[in-house]
């Protein structure tokens, strides 16, 4: 028996009746998940759909939920194609054809008809039609029943009035059973980064009701991840993403990096048995490590709380004598060139990258970078040493700075840093000086809001960052140039969260709204002084930029310093 199923088994025993070792065997129901699917005409995501199709049929799957962003935008060739694709892969006219459910989520009607408005008529009307291309027997809100489990489905933007009482419905109607509920957005700091993409409204209401098995997308992340599972006064799945995942990582904008996932969760009496896949080799991720959910639901043994988790999950170490490289790629030089051994195994998750500058006898911190291992990759993927670069704008000629790399597990536990200490060559002279501003808290205005908004308050030094957005309105003219002209734009800032919060930053142009970079987490709590560099090359003459910082909870900003460069002309 594997680790989880044994702690599953051993939990659940204690909570069940005697069941006959045929109905510990043979599962009852058969469920298929997949979410963010982003299709396209003109991608592959919907080849990948039926390739998790294929694996759903060869299972024998009793039923196949998508749960949300099943289209890029709104698309009536992008939906009908997603129709075909499954019939092709398992025809609706078979005897065993599985229930289909789909969650309808923010994708599914941006640009309905073109049309950007966001407003409810125009979602309903979007996820009607979506419903009728994909043969959908749901639209926004749904509940039903199979071989004596309720199920609910909701859709992202929910009445949370409709959304609690089908719940609780759900819940006394079938006392000591599960609740399934596909739901596109998991509850707030439940799943990865659901303290950032996750909904507060959602963890309220649910925690409400112990039973819930909550089924969500959203985060696109790997189903490798540890915390892709979670327990607390409920139970939270995510399925990762079928088209593109990112990732939630501290100082750098992750690359999109493409996944093939899939979920096959075996519903038994006492148990739940979730399978992750790879729907490219039909192979099951992690064997060795299957999620078992016990049932019923008992929060004092439930094996996926963050707190057990945590105690368990090993914390990666380099191997010995494993040496660390930073190498100007050039003089004058562009991009500081880091070079280290990968760190493998169960609990490699991320590398904590950071530069320091001696100050005060003492080397401190003043950047950092976050960047994953190679854990999310098939053996077959791996890419060797990991390697990682840091723009010129980071540093200053002459000075000697200090690289460390540390090995991190999910759950923030780090391992013993690999140092080394490099001198700073003279650095590219290709770079003009557009604007520099060594006071902006007295010299720029940071507003509320994505459009309008109010002054932000300023209280010992530090703006009152109370709302969702904030944005910092940099002069006119600084970013003048043509398309194709590439841009530096350095910031040094302090933010501070309480409570372990982290927002989120990006450069915007507010119409058509384009955002220069993908978004850069800061550090959790109190980050320090921090610098951040975004490159980037500019895609149309007019777009302006302002300085966006958005998402996590209210607290307080300081910046420091703000300038631009250009470091390319196009040719």
């Amino acid at each position: 028996m594997r680790r989880r199923e044994f702690i599953g088994a051993m939990a659940s025993a204690a909570t069940l009746p005697a069941l006959s070792g045929a109905a510990l065997r043979k599962p009852i129901l058969k469920l298929g998940l997949i979410t963010d699917t982003h299709v396209q005409t003109n991608n592959n995501n919907v080849q990948k759909m039926g390739e998790a199709w294929k694996l759903f049929r060869s299972e024998g799957v009793d039923l196949v939920a998508n749960v949300g962003d099943i289209a890029d935008q709104f698309s009536e060739k992008a939906y009908s194609q997603y129709s075909d694709t499954v019939e092709a892969a398992w025809p609706r006219t078979a005897a065993d054809h599985p229930r289909e459910v789909y969650v309808f989520a923010f994708h599914d009607y941006y640009r309905y008809k073109g049309d950007p408005d966001r407003s409810a008529p125009r979602w309903k009307d979007a996820c009607e039609e979506a419903a009728k291309l994909l043969k959908s027997p749901n639209v926004l809100y749904d509940s039903f029943e199979m071989k004596g489990y309720p199920f609910v489905v909701m859709t992202q933007w929910s009445d949370f009035k409709v959304y609690e009482k089908m719940v609780s419905d759900a819940v006394k109607s079938h006392p000591g059973k599960p609740v399934f509920l596909f739901d596109h957005v998991p509850p707030f700091e439940t799943v990865y980064n659901s303290r950032i993409w996750g909904d507060k409204q959602r963890y309220d209401i649910l925690r409400k009701f112990p039973s819930v098995i909550d089924i969500t997308g959203h985060v696109h992340q790997s189903l490798r991840i540890a915390t892709s599972i979670w327990q607390g006064a409920f139970t939270v799945v995510n399925c990762g993403a079928i088209a593109t995942w990112g990732g939630n990582l501290v100082g750098t904008a992750p690359e999109r990096k493409s996944c093939y996932y899939a979920v096959i969760m075996d519903v038994f009496p006492d148990r739940l048995v979730l399978r992750r896949f790879d729907v490219r080799t039909k192979k099951e991720l992690c064997a060795d490590d299957r999620w078992v959910v016990p049932l019923p639901f008992a929060a004092e043994t439930a094996p996926y709380s963050h707190a057990r988790m945590a105690a368990a999950e090993p914390v990666p170490e380099f191997a010995a004598g494993a040496r660390l490289t930073a190498t100007p790629d050039m003089v004058p030089f562009n991009t500081f060139d880091l070079t280290f051994p990968e760190v493998r195994g169960r609990g490699a998750f991320e590398y904590r990258i950071e530069i320091a500058r001696k100050g005060g006898g003492e080397w401190k911190a003043y950047a950092r970078h976050d960047i994953f291992t190679d854990f999310w990759l098939e053996d077959f993927e791996k890419r060797g040493p990991a390697k990682h670069s840091f723009p010129a704008g980071f540093f200053k000629t002459g000075e000697t700075v200090r690289f460390s790399v540390t090995p991190v597990n999910a759950f923030g536990k780090c391992a013993k840093p690999i140092t080394v200490d490099v001198a700073v060559p003279e650095k590219a002279q290709s770079g003009e000086l557009v604007w520099k501003c060594v006071n902006p808290m007295a010299e720029l205005k940071c507003m509320t809001g994505l459009k309008d908004g109010t002054q932000l308050k300023l209280v010992d030094g530090y703006y009152e960052h109370i709302t969702h957005e904030a944005r910092l309105i940099l002069p006119n003219g600084v970013w003048n140039g043509s398309a194709g002209t590439r841009f530096r734009f350095t910031i040094d800032m302090r933010m501070i969260q309480p409570g372990g919060g982290q927002w989120t930053l990006v450069l915007r142009n507010p119409t058509p709204m384009h955002n220069a970079n993908q978004r850069i987490a800061t550090p959790k709590g109190d980050s320090g002084l921090q610098r951040y560099v975004i490159e980037f090359v500019k895609p149309k003459d007019d777009y302006d930029y302002y300085f966006l910082v958005r998402e996590g909870t209210p607290g307080r900003i300081r910046f420091e310093s703000v300038m631009i460069e250009k470091i390319s002309r196009p040719s």
